[in-house]
């Protein structure tokens, strides 16, 4: 039987936020063989630098499918071994679909700073990060 993963997806309505630090919401959802065993949603803490990571190491989250993110995100996602697949976008259901079939590849593509340390400002944005 292989391992549990639970996979975070920041979502706006039902698709794929354009920009993680700023999703209303997050859906959790636990894989296991490929399949989704369970899901979860719970409203985004406040916008605040590195806050968003640490929240969701809090639920052991495995890994996390963005669209835009910042690259001190990525570095404190990297840093709480919490793999990360970025530049993504669409409706969260084809998104999650794709990700159970094995579809789903990173862009690597994150938003630059454009002056803020905490590297989720409004810069220019890979594939995925809308303002």
């Amino acid at each position: 039987m292989s391992a549990l993963v639970r996979v975070a997806f920041p979502v706006e309505g039902n698709q794929l936020s354009g920009h993680f630090g700023h999703a209303p919401e997050f859906l959790l959802v636990d894989v296991q063989e490929g399949k989704e065993v369970s899901r979860q949603t719970h409203p985004s803490p406040e916008h605040q630098p590195g806050l968003i990571p640490r929240w969701l190491r809090g639920f052991e989250v495995d890994l996390v499918v963005a669209g835009g993110i910042g690259a001190r995100a990525a570095q404190l996602f990297e840093e709480a071994g919490i793999d990360l697949i970025s530049g993504v976008s669409g409706p969260v259901e084809d998104v999650l679909l794709s990700y159970l079939r094995g579809q789903l590849r990173s862009t690597g593509a994150l938003c630059s700073s454009h002056g803020h340390d905490h590297g989720e400002g409004h810069g220019s944005c890979g594939n995925g990060c809308s303002h």
